[in-house]
This record gives C-alpha cells, sequence and structure tokens, in this order.
C-alpha cells in the first residue's frame, strides 16, 4: 500500500519536471556556468577548448531539440558568446538544418534590449552554428528554482520587459511559439530577454503550425496554446497565451495545467479550466488574476490581440505603481456620489416621519452604495467620473468588508455634522470642513492618506496612462542599396554619406544574417577598439559586431538601425509620450558614462541614433545623415558630468521647442517647462534628482484631449442639472401625497398661479381677464377655501408646500368673502376649461420647476466659480483634472492674466447680470415662493434669465448661445478655448 501510494505521489509530481525530460522540447538556459551536476553533461559532443571556426569552446550551457549551446571566447574579436550548435546527428536532416540557419535569421531581424542578439551565424566544416549574446543571470526557469514564486511586482516587470521583446519581434514578422521561463533570459543588469527562436516562424509563412514535417508536435506542452497542439495556424495570440502561462509559473512555481502524462496534459489543456492561481498563489491580486485568465482563454478571439494592451493591464502591478490621488479631488469624487445618492434617495424622502430620520437613513445608504461599489469593483460614480480607484496593498478591489469600512469612516463625519444642523444650524454649512477631517493625517510623504485608508489599508490612485509611443513621422536616414562593393565579408554602398572629421561611414550589407551594419572605415593608424567597448551590451548603445586592422585596411563594423539623428527626428514635433522616453534613455546613457569614466566617445547631440520605434542609440562616431546647416546649430557638450549632462537635456529641449516653428505653442506638460528650468539654472543637484523627476514624467497625464474637457464642463454642468432635477423628484413626490391626501391640492395651486398671472398683466390678450380673474378668486374662496392644509401641521413642516404659497392662499381667503351658491355656480361656468381638465402638476410641476431651478443655480454658482478661477489660478476643476494654464513661455499664467481669463470666459453670464440689474424688464414680476431669504438677488436674476428666455429676449437668447459656442469650441480645440486666444493662454498637462 505505501509502495502504491509513493507511486501515485510520483505520478503527481509538477508536470514541468516532465515536460523538460520530454526530448521534444526546448530547454536552452544561458547562463554563464557549468552544468556540473547535470548528469547528461557527458553526452555533449564538444569538449573545453575545442575550435569551431573563429570559436574555442569553454564549457557547456545547455541543451534541447534544437540544439547544444556553449560558451565560448570569439578569437578574432576576442569577446565571449553563446554559441548554438546543431547536433552531429541532426545536420544530415536537411530540415532541421534548415530551421537552425532560419532561427539564425529571424533572431538578427529583431532589434530590442529585450531581445537575444545575434552576432553571426554560418557554418563550419559542415557544422552549422549561430553566435548570440551571452546572458550571464541565467534564466527565469532558474530564478523560481532559486528563491521560490517571485513577489508579484517583480513578477510583473519581468514579464513586462519579455512582452516589450515580443512585441519587438511580432513588429520583425516573427511569431517565437515556444515562449516560457526557460528562454527567458536574465542580463547581468537583472533584465529579462527573449531568446531561444529555434521555433520561430514568419507571419508571413502560409503554414504558420507547430507541427514537424512529419506531423508529431514540436514545442513546450505545459506553456502551448490548445491551437498549438492541435496543429492550427498561429498568430501573436499564441505567444500572449504562453506569456500568461509564464506568468503564471513566476507567481506560483507551477504551470497552469497538470497531467499524469503528456496525453493527459494535452487533454487539460484542450478541455479543463486552469489550476485556480488563488490557491496557488493566494497574496496575488484579483486583478492580475482576471489579466492571467484572459490571456489562458481558450478561444483566441477572447485574450488580448496584440502585446500593447496586455502591458496596459499589467502595468497596474507592476513596481511603476500610478500615483495616489490628493484629497480635493477625492472629495469632489465623494460629493458627487452623495449628490446621486440624494437623487436616488429623494424619491422616498417624504414617506419618513421625521426630517432627522431621513437624514441618517441617507447618510446609511450613501455608505452602503459606495462601499459596496468600491469594495468589489474599486470605483464608485464619482471615483470612476474622475478617472481614480481604491486599491488594497496587492493592487486590487479592497473587497466587501473592508469598502463598507473604508465608505464608514469616510462619510461618518459628514453624516455627523449634518445631524448637529438639526440642533445648531451653523453646522448646516460646515459640510465641506467634514470631508476634510478625514484627511488631517494625510501628507505628501504617506501617500495622501487619510484615516479611513490607514485602518483599511487602502490607497486612492489615479488611473495609470499608458499610450502607445508613436513616432511622429520623419524619414528614415539610413538609406539602402545597391551594394555593389565589398569589404571583408560584407557587400559595401560606397556612395553612401561622410561624417564630418571622423572619416567615412559605409553603409554595407551582411549576405549571411540578412541586415544592414555600418562599417566605419578607420586611419590605419587607429588603435583597436578596447575589450570593454567590445562587450557592451547595453540598450542604449550601438552594438560593436567586428573590426579589421591591417596595413591596407582599417575599418569597425556595427549593427545599422533604421531611424535618422536625433536632431532631425526631434524637429518633428514629436509627442510628449516620446520626448519624455528620450530624456530617460538620456539619463540612463549618461548615468552609464558617469559610472564609466574609461568609455569611449562622449554622449553629445550629434552622436544619438533614433531608431524607427523612438528609442535613442548612441554612436561611437556623429550620427550619419545629419545636415550641415542642423548640425552648425548643435553645441557639444560633454556629458561625463552632471553640468553637462544638464546641458546635453535642456539642448533636447530646446531642440523640440523649436519643432513647432517659428510661433511656439507651448503643448508639453507644465512639469516638462518647470524642468527646463531648472536646468537652465543647474539647480538639480544629484543624479537620483534627475531620474526621479524624470521618472515622474510617466506616472502622470500624457495629454490634453476631448475627453478631459468634456468631464471638466460635465461637472460644472452636473451640480446645477442635479440640484434641479433633484428639487424636481422632490417636488413631484411631495405633489403625490398633496394628491393622495388632498385631493384638490393640485387645482388649488394652478388656480394660483393663473390668479398670479392676471394680476401681473403676464395675459393682457385675454378679453376675459377680469372676469376670470373675479372667477378665480370665488372658486378658492368657496369650493377650495379648505383644499391646502396648515403646513405647520404636516409632518414636513413648510417643505410640503412653499409658505410663500401658503401665504398668497391665506391672502385670497382674507381679501375675498366666501362666495354664495349662485357666484360658486357662475364662477364655475366661467372656469369649465380648466375644471374639465385638472391640471397635473404632479408632473409638470416638478419638471417646469426644475427647468427653473437650473438657471437658479447657474446664477448662484457662476460666481463661485469666477472666485475659485482667480483664488486657484484658472480654476479648481484644472487642479483636479491636472490642467495648468500656461503662456507661450511654457511656464504658468501670471493671477492678473488668469483672472481676466476666467472673467473673459464667464463674460456672458456677467453682461446677462448686468443688463438685468440695468433694466429689469420684469421687475414686476414676484413668485411668492422666493419671495423672501438670502439668495433672494440669485432668484431674482435667476428668474429674470428664465422669464427673459420664455419670452423670447434676443440679449439672453444671444448671451446663452455665445457660451454654448464656447463650450463646445472648448472641447473641439480642448489645449485652447476662445477666451485663451483672446488671453494668450494655453491649457496643457500639469
Amino acid at each position: 500500500m505505501n509502495s502504491s501510494e509513493s507511486e501515485r505521489n510520483r505520478l503527481r509530481e509538477p508536470t514541468p519536471k516532465i515536460i523538460d525530460d520530454c526530448t521534444w522540447t526546448l530547454t536552452v538556459p544561458l547562463f554563464n556556468r557549468p552544468l556540473i551536476q547535470d548528469p547528461r553533461r557527458s553526452q555533449f559532443q564538444y569538449p573545453k577548448g575545442h575550435r569551431i571556426g573563429n570559436f574555442i569552446i569553454e564549457s557547456p550551457l545547455g541543451r534541447g531539440a534544437m540544439g547544444e549551446v556553449y560558451e565560448a571566447i570569439d578569437q578574432s574579436t576576442d569577446r565571449r558568446v553563446a554559441v548554438k550548435i546543431l547536433p552531429a546527428q541532426a545536420v544530415a536532416t536537411a530540415d532541421r538544418k534548415a530551421r537552425f540557419l532560419r532561427e539564425g535569421e529571424l533572431a538578427a531581424s529583431i532589434r530590442h534590449p529585450n531581445s537575444l542578439f545575434i552576432f553571426g551565424a554560418d557554418e563550419v566544416d559542415g557544422v552549422p552554428y549561430i553566435a548570440m549574446e551571452l546572458c550571464t543571470g541565467g534564466n527565469l526557469r532558474e530564478l523560481v528554482e532559486q528563491e521560490g514564486p517571485l513577489d508579484q511586482k517583480k513578477a510583473v516587470d519581468l514579464i513586462i520587459q519579455v512582452c516589450q521583446g515580443l512585441t519587438a519581434a511580432h513588429g520583425a514578422g516573427v511569431i517565437h511559439r515556444d515562449i516560457k521561463p526557460a528562454n527567458c533570459f536574465l542580463t547581468n543588469r537583472g533584465e529579462a530577454i527573449v531568446g531561444d527562436y529555434g521555433l520561430s516562424v514568419s507571419i508571413l509563412d502560409i503554414d504558420a503550425t507547430q507541427l514537424s514535417p512529419n506531423g508529431s508536435f514540436v514545442g513546450t506542452p505545459a506553456y502551448a496554446s490548445p491551437e498549438q497542439i492541435r496543429g492550427q495556424e498561429l498568430d501573436v495570440r499564441a505567444d500572449i497565451y504562453s506569456v500568461g502561462a509564464s506568468l503564471f509559473y513566476l507567481l506560483s512555481g507551477e504551470t497552469p495545467f497538470e497531467g499524469y502524462s503528456v496525453k493527459s496534459l494535452f487533454t487539460a489543456i484542450l478541455e479543463e479550466d486552469p489550476i485556480p492561481l488563488i490557491k496557488r498563489a493566494p497574496n496575488t491580486s484579483m486583478g492580475l488574476i482576471k489579466v492571467i485568465s484572459r490571456c489562458l482563454h481558450k478561444d483566441p478571439s477572447q485574450r488580448y490581440q496584440d502585446y500593447f494592451d496586455l502591458i496596459v493591464d499589467l502595468e497596474q502591478f507592476s513596481s511603476q505603481a500610478p500615483l495616489p490621488v490628493n484629497p480635493p479631488r477625492r472629495i469632489l469624487a465623494g460629493f458627487i456620489d452623495i449628490v446621486l445618492c440624494q437623487i436616488v434617495f429623494h424619491s422616498i424622502e417624504p414617506v419618513i416621519p421625521f426630517p432627522w430620520l431621513a437624514d441618517l437613513l441617507l447618510g446609511i445608504f450613501i455608505i452602503v452604495f459606495t462601499g459596496v461599489l468600491e469594495g468589489t469593483k474599486g470605483l464608485s460614480p464619482g471615483k470612476a467620473l474622475l478617472g481614480i480607484r481604491v486599491l488594497d496593498h496587492r493592487g486590487s478591489a479592497p473587497g466587501l468588508g473592508r469598502g463598507l469600512l473604508r465608505a464608514s469612516i469616510f462619510y461618518f463625519s459628514v453624516i455627523c455634522f449634518d445631524l448637529l444642523a438639526f440642533a445648531i444650524p451653523a453646522f448646516s454649512y460646515s459640510f465641506p470642513v467634514a470631508f476634510y477631517l478625514v484627511f488631517i493625517p494625510a501628507r505628501k510623504r504617506n501617500s495622501w492618506s487619510g484615516f479611513h485608508e490607514r485602518i483599511t489599508n487602502t490607497r486612492v490612485v489615479g488611473k495609470r496612462v499608458s499610450k502607445r509611443q508613436i513616432l511622429s513621422a520623419v524619414e528614415s536616414e539610413l538609406g539602402s542599396g545597391p551594394f555593389d562593393h565589398k569589404l571583408g565579408p560584407y557587400l559595401i554602398n560606397s556612395d553612401y554619406g561622410k561624417a564630418p572629421a571622423e572619416g567615412t561611414v559605409l553603409l554595407g550589407f551582411d549576405p549571411q544574417l540578412q541586415r544592414k551594419v555600418w562599417i566605419r572605415v578607420r586611419e590605419t593608424e587607429a588603435p583597436e577598439i578596447p575589450t570593454d567597448r567590445r562587450d557592451l551590451s547595453m540598450p542604449f548603445h550601438l552594438r560593436w559586431l567586428n573590426s579589421k586592422r591591417s596595413a591596407t585596411e582599417s575599418w569597425d563594423v556595427y549593427e545599422a538601425l533604421e531611424g535618422t539623428p536625433l536632431i532631425a527626428a526631434a524637429t518633428a514635433n514629436q509627442p510628449w509620450t516620446v520626448v519624455r522616453k528620450w530624456l530617460h534613455d538620456l539619463v540612463e546613457a549618461s548615468e552609464f558614462l558617469l559610472g564609466n569614466k574609461e568609455s569611449s566617445g562622449e554622449l553629445t547631440a550629434d552622436r544619438i541614433w533614433v531608431t524607427t520605434e523612438g528609442n535613442l542609440v548612441w554612436l561611437d562616431f556623429p550620427a550619419p545623415g545629419i545636415k550641415t546647416s542642423e548640425d552648425q546649430l548643435k553645441k557639444r557638450a560633454n556629458s561625463k558630468d552632471l553640468a553637462g549632462i544638464q546641458n546635453l537635456l535642456l539642448e533636447l529641449g530646446a531642440i523640440t521647442s523649436r519643432s513647432t516653428g517659428k510661433y511656439f505653442q507651448p503643448h508639453y506638460p507644465l512639469d516638462f517647462s518647470i524642468f527646463q528650468e531648472q536646468l537652465k539654472k543647474k539647480s538639480i543637484e544629484s543624479m537620483v534628482e534627475l531620474k526621479s523627476t524624470i521618472a515622474a514624467f510617466f506616472r502622470k497625464s500624457v495629454e490634453l484631449n476631448r475627453a478631459h474637457r468634456m468631464k471638466m464642463m460635465a461637472l460644472i454642468v452636473l451640480y446645477p442639472l442635479i440640484g434641479g432635477f433633484t428639487f424636481a423628484l422632490l417636488v413631484i413626490a411631495k405633489n403625490i401625497y398633496l394628491v393622495e391626501n388632498h385631493p384638490q391640492s393640485e387645482l388649488t395651486i394652478s388656480c394660483l398661479d393663473t390668479l398670479r398671472e392676471y394680476q401681473q398683466g403676464l395675459r393682457p390678450l385675454d378679453p376675459e381677464a377680469e372676469e376670470r380673474e373675479w372667477a378665480l378668486k370665488a372658486y378658492l374662496a368657496g369650493p377650495l377655501r379648505n383644499a391646502l392644509p396648515d403646513s405647520t401641521k404636516t409632518i414636513f413642516g413648510d417643505e410640503i408646500i412653499p409658505s410663500g404659497i401658503l401665504t398668497e392662499y391665506r391672502n385670497v381667503l382674507d381679501t375675498t368673502r366666501e362666495p354664495g351658491t349662485e357666484e360658486i355656480h357662475r364662477a364655475t361656468e366661467i372656469l369649465s376649461d380648466m375644471l374639465e381638465n385638472p391640471p397635473r402638476r404632479s408632473l409638470y410641476g416638478g419638471i417646469h420647476e426644475a427647468y427653473e431651478w437650473i438657471f437658479y443655480w447657474y446664477f448662484c454658482l457662476v460666481p463661485i466659480w469666477i472666485l475659485l478661477g482667480i483664488v486657484f489660478k484658472g480654476g479648481v476643476m484644472y487642479r483636479i483634472f491636472g490642467i495648468a494654464v500656461v503662456t507661450r513661455s511654457g511656464l504658468e499664467a501670471s493671477r492678473i492674466r488668469l483672472a481676466a481669463r476666467t472673467l473673459l470666459a464667464w463674460s456672458p453670464i456677467i453682461l446677462t447680470w448686468i443688463w438685468i440689474a440695468g433694466s429689469s424688464p420684469y421687475d414686476n414680476i414676484s413668485d411668492p415662493r422666493w419671495s423672501d431669504g438670502f439668495f433672494r438677488p440669485v432668484f431674482f436674476l435667476g428668474g429674470q434669465f428664465v422669464l427673459s428666455i420664455q419670452q423670447q429676449h434676443p440679449i439672453p437668447l444671444i448671451m446663452f448661445a455665445v457660451l454654448l459656442m464656447g463650450g463646445m469650441w472648448a472641447v473641439a480645440h480642448p489645449d485652447r478655448g476662445l477666451h485663451d486666444r483672446m488671453i494668450g493662454t494655453y491649457l496643457v498637462p500639469r
């Protein structure tokens, strides 16, 4: 029994061990130490010291179905490389040999820091080989075996780097088909790069399947997609599946599917769901689990369709976490949630017997509403509108319990202040203070964490902004053939240009790897390239490939990249996503120079090349293609000290600023302009400060678009709209209550409204005006004498019927004697049309009053918006959405200019005020509902505006049309409204 149990346990060993022992999988770890414990070492073909062409074998590194890999020394270049050699038994197979040579060709077509670099491929004495970059950090599978399952952030960072390398491969038309942790290697900098393109195919191949010519499966099943196992045609989504499976392994140490045999593993991949990652890695964020599940979907159409979308979702869980959101933006989100909850809650408020109980229940409703949404989704309506979300320490939604606790703490002070207002009226106007109480401990150094976040271990962050880095159209200046001359093993174009004062740079072609190279012709007495430079393999540095020194020939060969000189590319009005990456790459390159004083060359603007993907590469010589006039604009700066680096960054900023032509229009963030000023003053004191400043550029909004402006205007419009329609819902609910308990209240209020119109002369064309006025008074004093309740005897007090209407009603009763039977009969005949079709104020009245209230609230809020625009330099909305108002210099506009801009933006409303105050076209109009109180001037202006619109007066209509046109223009041109053009300001991301 014990033996059978042990046999079952043996069969249940993790699948990767079974799969890695299969001879038809690829396991080629490129690390720089011999596999001393590997029992298969004796099976390697070549011992140490064996010579293959120019390569001297040092030690075996690994083996797989597609070849053996050795660490070797290239005697022609003195470079340590990894050499992959096709096994002797496979050389005789034409298909294996062709596939092997094609691997070198496909891998050589990919140029990216996260893809293994190929130095050469050839055949010596019938033995094909590929010489490639030697990775000294092992591979991702070994990393997990040594350290165990990785931390979430570290695992995601590594997989993002893998995705970036695969993006370059796909851009070169290559599908990898064997992505797994063992084929993702680590550099000495700890970065992941993609290697082993032994199973790769071009997307131009018609039959891009996973089957070998004899119909057998070739690959690694544990990481293969269902369509790979079925032998179907593949595309990039098959590699995305393998990426998801690899990330699953990094987080858990296991593959997504297990099987007691290869057949059972195939069955699991094709028919079963993956093992729940939460069971294998319980600390993994639920959001990240959803990303991995989407990658592993059996239907390719349900997976990510490209790497960019996958990277965007992965970045939310990487070490490049989004920045925390400051309190004002979060308070506004909370206020929006409160207002939305009030709209829903006001529909049932009339049936609640006590006002304080209604407020308490509203508070509970707000807590439950926001707590449930934030706990389960990480979003409430207000936070979704402002682009922020709630996360726990793992980067997931905090969960239902934590979400409810968080909302309870956040809204507790607001509810308390609201309830205290029943005893102390002053608290009615102090609810903004209540919001800020929870943020007493919030500081920038603690990520603006309030009491509610410290207790629940949550945080509020902005959505990380990722955009496809699209280089503005620049013509590649690399050049092309004909390659009609030969120099060593290379074909060259002898007509290629000459670099100033540094010798001739020729464009060459490597026929073996089918790629272009640069050949720099040197003086015969030129020194050899230093060994450190030969072995240099930094992402921002041009790779040296070969050289020759003799009495007749002296030249160095470098990889040639499609692209253009930085000086030319920077003048093409590049987007901010490109410029900020350039800044980052320049600082990385400069930091390397500071730490390597012996490095040859200088990092100057004329020695920097921009690839077609937008990456910067440092050349050892002035960039080919620089025109003389552009070169004269260059200010050479030795970047081997911090001041020189700042000069170089300042020069890049100056070039990009000139890109818009004679009249510079700011379109980069305000932080960039401030950064430029710091560079001019040399106020950045350390490389750490310089790097942190540039790193912050990647965590902030990258552009100002129509969506930003529409959200801002929606919030400006939202409050009066919500105020008006909330009042409408409240009025509708109260009217329903009146109709049910006082059936003739609707008719009474309608009669009062009609009587008021006759008394104020709003119906001058009615020939029976005098007679109908008498009939209305008689009917109110007779049949409708007790139609309206005494508001002091209702549970709502004055709220059920406005005190002005009750006063007007009592005045009619006091000044009109009670009519007799004949008078009532006569009044009924006169008002027969009204009585036969009684009004439906329960609906019309609420909507009509909401329409008026919208304008009332606009007139109430405009002074507030103007004041905030002056106090907060442009307006609080700009601060909340991270927008700055700048001048042509790119720096923030002065307070005087911003005040003028604010007044100009609201000038249609201000001019309407002046017109109303000066002419008072309807000053005889008096609405008894708003006859008294603090807001009487606002209600007067709002009422005048509403009536002037109703009477189609041209002045307010014109002003309203101008305001609407200005808003539409601002949405269509989000970076500059009409008032910006008049004042000379621009809108840019902060």
